[in-house]
């Protein structure tokens, strides 16, 4: 513990940035800046990999591996036509807890291994997409949470000042897209006899099939709008076992034979005066009699440290509603190092004739680490809180290669 507070208070020191959804707060750039889509995420393009390719605890020529990395010139083919990149990470768990109800599987097991690739046809017409493999492995966290193993997608835009039109598989911009697999905001709190368990409600790679239209030719505002079909989100927020009267029943949480609908604004505003970048935003997506609204604020200071929350509302009419929220607080480190302590919290109500509540927070302290370029190391000591039960601690290990 003395080495973990340690390593925190040397991230107090200084500034550095890189390709999580808070560098938009330490920067000013958004997600388009770096990525292939507006959310974020995903592949890199040019600008992305350049940004991801220097910084580093460890310089390559340190320990005679320059002409290992410098034979990396970029993420691009043919004149910058082709684009390619991949995301892997693994994840190691030392939680007696869920090892106990889980087995196992949950002490390492892989989160994703991702090809990407992409084409940039002409300057108003591209496509993308992303395979993640770990689909296919037992004890991955696709096989245990029934996400997508892949998307794919075409987006048109005639001119920088015109609207980007964005078709295909993909996943609806709902909220904030996070590098961390884990997060509370995205997830669903499940009150069970004895214990409370948790699982993906948006799914880190969740997709289904729709069109989106963006406008980000201002450098402060982005708006979305967008219609998916619902099939996959419906498979995975599954059913919920209900009392109406004095008997139970099964009620799916959404209908899949209706058609998703998105809004989404963000508000990006630089103060370089002051050297503070700001955010602000929200998102509504809708399923029938399903809806769930997404806010999100954030402030950044200097390049230095950056502070993020979201809160997450979800409401399926006479049956349940879920309010998540999570506050990340990120100190930058010259050299590849970022400390992190954050806080999340899930609630899940449950309505009709026995009404059940439902309660998790967790307190995060860590470290990413960038150990060299491309390769991030993410220890993280938890603290748990599952409802009315005992709370518990573990920690967890990260790591997590890219391109």
């Amino acid at each position: 513990m003395k080495l973990f507070i340690l390593v925190i208070i040397i991230c107090l020191s200084a500034q550095v940035a890189f390709s999580f959804p808070q560098y938009t707060l330490l920067s000013g750039n958004r997600c388009i800046n770096c990525h292939f889509n507006v959310q974020g995420g995903a592949l890199r393009n040019d600008l992305g990999w350049y940004s991801a390719s220097d910084e580093s605890l460890i310089k390559p020529e340190w320990i005679g591996l320059d002409s290992v990395f410098g034979a990396f010139k970029g993420n691009t083919l043919f004149n910058k036509k082709v684009f390619l990149g991949f995301d892997t990470r693994f994840i190691y768990n030392n939680n007696a807890y869920l090892v106990k109800y889980m087995g196992d599987q949950v002490k390492m097991f892989p989160m994703e291994l991702t090809l990407y690739g992409g084409i940039k046809a002409t300057d108003w017409l591209s496509a993308n997409f992303g395979f993640n493999s770990s689909y296919f492995l037992q004890g991955s966290m696709y096989s245990l949470n029934l996400k997508q193993s892949w998307s794919a997608s075409v987006e048109m835009q005639p001119d920088k000042e015109y609207p980007q039109l964005r078709m295909g598989y993909f996943q609806p911009s709902t909220g904030i897209r996070y590098e961390d697999h884990t997060n509370l905001v995205r997830q669903f709190i499940i009150p069970s006899k004895g214990m409370i368990n948790r699982r993906p409600m948006v799914p880190i790679d969740y997709a289904d099939w729709g069109a989106e239209i963006n406008y980000y030719s201002e450098k402060w505002l982005q708006l979305t709008a967008g219609v998916h079909r619902s099939n996959n989100f419906a498979f995975q927020n599954g059913s919920i076992r209900f009392k109406q009267g004095s008997s139970f029943k099964y009620l799916d949480i959404i209908d899949s034979s209706k058609m998703a609908f998105l809004v989404k604004g963000v508000i990006n505003e630089k103060l370089p005066d002051y050297k503070l970048n700001g955010m602000i935003g929200a998102s509504l997506f809708s399923i029938s009699d399903f809806w769930m609204a997404n806010s999100f604020y954030g402030i950044g200071y200097g390049g230095i440290v950056s502070l993020l929350t979201e809160v997450c509302t979800s409401y399926k009419k006479d049956v349940q509603k879920t309010t998540n929220y999570a506050l990340d607080l990120n100190i930058e480190a010259s050299e590849g190092l970022v400390g992190i302590i954050g806080y999340q919290k899930g609630n899940t109500q449950i309505f009709g004739n026995a009404p059940l509540t439902a309660d998790y927070a967790q307190w995060i302290f860590g470290v990413k680490a960038y150990l060299l370029p491309y390769i991030e190391f993410r220890p993280e000591y938890r603290l748990i809180k599952p409802g009315d039960m005992d709370s518990f601690s573990h920690y967890v290990l990260q790591f997590h290669i890219f391109y």
